[in-house]
C-alpha cells in the first residue's frame, strides 16, 4: 500500500472550498421588468476581469466530450482580477476549471423556486478551492471523475480532492517512482480506477473509496510517446496500432485489473 498523508485546510495556502450560487430569472419575470423600465440606449459596461478570463480561457482537453454550456461560459464564474484559466475539463454536468491560483467546479442545476409573481431557476452553483500550494509543487497532470479530482505533482505526490463533502483534510499519497517528467498521456481515470505509468517500471493502478487499494500491473515503456488511450470505452496503453496493449477490468478490485496483448 502506498504511503498516505493528510493535507490540512487552514494552513494559509489551501482554503476550504466555498459554494457559491448563481440565479437566473425566468423569461416571464424578465419580461415584466422590461415592460416597467424606461427605454434607454445604454452602453454595456466593460468588465476587465471578465474580458481577461475570456481571452485566457482554453478549449476543453483533447478527447473530452464538450457538453452544452461548458464553453465559452467559463468566464461567468467570476474569477478574481489577474486570475487566468490554465485548463478546463468537462465531465457530465460539471465543469472543472483550473486557473493559475484556484480550482473551480461548476455544477449545472435545474432547481426551480416559485414566488408570487415570478419563477427563479438555480442555473448553476460552484465551489472554489485555493490551489496555490499544489500549483507551487508543479502539477504534472490532473484527472477528474464524478467524485474527485486527482493532482499529480513533480514531488511524487498524488493529491485527491473530493468534488463534494470535503472535510478538514484531504488525502495525499507519496508514489514510489519519479513523477517530474511523466508526460500528460501517462495518467488516466477509467472505470473507477486511476492509472499512472512512470517512464521506468510498471504501471500503477489505484482504487479509492470503500475499495481503496493499489498494485502494479506489467505494463512499462520508456517511450514518452506511448501512453493510455480509449477506444470504444476500452482502455489501452501504447500507441494506436503500434504494440498497443489492452487493460482489462474484470471487477471492482485492483486484483481484477489485468494487462493483455491487444487484438489486431
Amino acid at each position: 500500500m502506498l504511503e498516505r498523508k493528510r493535507l490540512a485546510y487552514g494552513d494559509g495556502m489551501i482554503a476550504k472550498p466555498k459554494i457559491m450560487k448563481s440565479l437566473v430569472f425566468s423569461a416571464t419575470f424578465l419580461a415584466t421588468l422590461t415592460a416597467c423600465s424606461p427605454a434607454t440606449n445604454a452602453i454595456p459596461r466593460r468588465d476587465p476581469v471578465l474580458e481577461e478570463a475570456r481571452r485566457s480561457a482554453q478549449l476543453p482537453r483533447s478527447g473530452e466530450r464538450t457538453v452544452a454550456g461548458c464553453f465559452p461560459e467559463i468566464a461567468s464564474i467570476g474569477m478574481e482580477r489577474a486570475e487566468t484559466v490554465s485548463e478546463a475539463i468537462c465531465r457530465g454536468n460539471r465543469e472543472f476549471i483550473l486557473t493559475n491560483r484556484s480550482l473551480y467546479i461548476r455544477t449545472r442545476s435545474a432547481d426551480h423556486l416559485h414566488l408570487e409573481d415570478a419563477e427563479v431557476t438555480l442555473n448553476n452553483f460552484y465551489s472554489r478551492t485555493d490551489m496555490r500550494q499544489i500549483i507551487a509543487r508543479g502539477i504534472v497532470d490532473w484527472e477528474v471523475t464524478d467524485s474527485a479530482c486527482y493532482f499529480l505533482t513533480r514531488d511524487r505526490r498524488l493529491t485527491v480532492m473530493p468534488n463534494e463533502e470535503i472535510g478538514d483534510t484531504i488525502p495525499e499519497f507519496e508514489l514510489p517512482f519519479d513523477t517530474a517528467n511523466i508526460p500528460r498521456n501517462r495518467m488516466i481515470a477509467h472505470s473507477g480506477f486511476l492509472f499512472i505509468a512512470p517512464l521506468s517500471g510498471n504501471a500503477l493502478v489505484m482504487s479509492f473509496g470503500d475499495q481503496q487499494d493499489s498494485r502494479f500491473i506489467p505494463i512499462r515503456s520508456s517511450n514518452a510517446r506511448e501512453g493510455f488511450f480509449l477506444r470504444e470505452d476500452r482502455l489501452f496503453f501504447g500507441r494506436k496500432g503500434i504494440e498497443e496493449r489492452e487493460i482489462r477490468i474484470g471487477g471492482p478490485l485492483v486484483e481484477d485489473v489485468t494487462a493483455a496483448t491487444a487484438a489486431r
